[in-house]
């Protein structure tokens, strides 16, 4: 039975590039999502009724990346039989390899790829690079979205430009905009990242960036909860994570706070900018002798994603304290579970570290996460905070920097649940205090907060998989045992269809997950080679997928 390192270099395999001298690492993971599918690549279609799966393209080539049309009358598909990767459609209905002729969309000198059919089934969006010499050397575009018309009329329309790599589009549940992955932030080894644009084209907009790349957005059918891939480096395994909507559109876009009405910690933090939005990072020097005071305010100056090589991406102050703890406080987010020194986070969890001074005398520095009013009404603001390992930590949450509402010293493994609605004006602000305790060894506290303005309580569904308003992303992983990308969730349920690997699978297999349950469920466990890339048929009954048994992926369908 292979083991972790086993399942790492097989989740490797499975996602190196082309081979094509001098390319950076950011266009080898790029090419690695075009590429997976094209090592050993045709297109499979699985009956759950027949005894052995149906194929739905009989080519000598790589036909991969498939895509229902919103009808389900049509699949659409890329593939190398030209020797570049072109794009084909096939009749869903016409039994038999005859009939079921792929028919040429879209053909021309360069690499057409990760398709998808609109909301209304018109149009499709698609990724297209022509390889010359100053597009490798980032002097002209590269890897950029197209539409054509689904019925094969007129010209490509292109919707991005310029020298990155924007792939695997998906719509948003409203038809009205493209979500895609791209390497806009730049450099060999910034994170691929999610950007919007208009269907219509434009300039994209970042809507979230996290601690390594975040792939194939997927959203539920009442648009509420999105589904990703995620990698945090070459080394890493994929995962899928599960997040609120609204914290990919309204939390981590910049946006008016005016027009705002939730506020959730963990899903706001970003390294950007600090105040980031109404949030802001900083400390206190704080007479524990004395009540709270936030008054002084000083800013955590610096920001750093994996902060000393641990899962925290974090703000801090270097020169805050000398001794064991010179670079903190830190405030931060684990953007995945892991360890630093003797605390383990799980993914989504906001920490605060006080600092370094005070270990027996009265005075020290205190963390501070604020949220500042945009504007006046009632707000409910609620949450906790929970001591980390031993030790211990002074906890308040501080009203107009000076009016505590609660305080608690110095208790072995703190605990401070908090819920309070407040009349705010204009400019008032609430403090959540993390302060150093007297005990060894650490005075850290995961926090958890939500400010929300009255009328406006977020809705809560409950399920393992689906997160709380007060949690950012969920993990679809067991503890490195097992690894799932290319999430696809189905049109009409709970169920995420995403390519696995499991300790103990002899290859990639297709798995569907229920989000509510935490059922992971292996539909072609029984079938030689690798399977991956799912699509839903639009009636949620169906699942079509690639498989290598052939020596080259084909398309099978599974009725579920």
């Amino acid at each position: 039975m292979p083991g972790l390192q086993q399942l790492r270099a097989h989740n490797t395999a499975g996602h190196q590039g082309s081979g094509r001298r001098g390319m950076s690492f950011q266009e080898k993971l790029v090419f690695s999502m075009v590429y997976c599918a094209l090592l050993l690549t045709s297109l499979i279609h699985i009956s759950a009724n027949a005894a052995e799966p149906i194929r739905l393209t009989h080519s000598t080539a790589n036909d991969t990346e498939a895509c229902y049309s919103p009808d389900g009358q049509t699949i659409v598909f890329q593939s190398d039989r030209s020797g570049t990767l072109d794009l084909y459609t096939i009749d869903c209905h016409q039994e038999g390899s005859d009939a079921r002729r792929a028919q040429l969309l879209f053909r021309a000198p360069g690499h057409a790829c990760f398709p998808t059919f609109s909301s209304d089934g018109k149009s499709i969006v698609y990724a297209y690079a022509q390889f010359t010499a100053t597009a490798r050397n980032r002097q002209g575009d590269g890897y950029n979205l197209f539409s054509i018309s689904a019925d094969r009329q007129g010209l490509p329309i292109r919707l991005t430009s310029g020298p990155y790599r924007d792939y695997s589009p998906t719509f948003a549940p409203d038809g009205k905009s493209i979500y895609f992955n791209s390497t806009r932030i730049g450099g060999d080894f910034a994170p691929i990242a999610t950007y919007r644009v208009g269907r219509q084209g434009g300039e994209p907009e970042l809507v979230r960036q996290i601690a390594g790349h975040m792939v194939q957005a997927t959203f539920s059918p009442d648009g509420r909860f999105v589904a990703y891939g995620a990698l945090r480096g070459v080394d890493d395994i994929w995962t899928v994570r599960i997040s609120k909507r609204r914290h990919l559109d309204d939390v981590t876009v910049q946006r008016d706070e005016n027009d705002r009405n939730v506020w959730d910690l963990s899903a706001g933090f970003n390294l950007g900018t600090n105040p980031n939005g109404a949030w802001s990072y900083g400390y206190v020097m704080h007479d524990r002798q004395l009540p709270i005071d936030t008054t002084k305010l000083v800013l955590l100056p610096q920001s750093s994603a994996n902060f000393k090589n641990g899962p925290l991406d974090a703000w801090y102050h270097p020169a805050v304290a000398a001794g064991l703890y010179a670079d903190l406080p830190t405030i931060g987010l684990a953007a995945a579970g892991g360890r630093a020194g003797h605390i383990v986070y799980a993914a989504g969890e906001m920490a605060a570290h006080p600092g370094g001074l005070f270990r027996g005398g009265t005075i020290g520095v205190t963390a501070v996460v604020r949220w500042t009013a945009p504007r006046v009404g009632t707000i409910v603001v609620m949450g906790n905070a929970r001591g980390i390992a031993g030790g211990d930590r002074d906890l308040h949450l501080v009203h107009n920097r000076s009016v505590a509402l609660e305080s608690q010293y110095s208790q072995n493994a703190t605990e401070l649940p908090f819920e309070h609605k407040l009349q705010v004006k204009v400019g008032d602000t609430i403090d959540l205090c993390v302060g150093r305790g007297t005990s060894l060894p650490s005075s850290e506290a995961r926090l958890d907060e939500l400010i929300y303005y009255e009328g406006h309580a977020p809705v809560k569904e409950k399920g393992v998989y689906l997160p709380t308003a007060r949690n950012q992303d969920r993990v679809v992983s067991d503890g490195g045992r097992e690894s799932f990308y290319a999430p696809r969730w189905s049109p009409v349920g709970w169920k995420v269809a995403c390519t696995g690997y499991r300790i103990g699978d002899n290859g990639w297999n297709i798995y569907v997950i229920d989000v509510k349950t935490g059922e992971k469920r292996c539909l072609t466990a029984d079938q030689v080679g690798n399977s991956r890339s799912p699509t839903w048929s639009p009636d949620g009954k169906s699942i079509v997928y690639e498989n290598n048994q052939s020596g080259k992926y084909q398309l099978y369908r599974l009725d579920l």
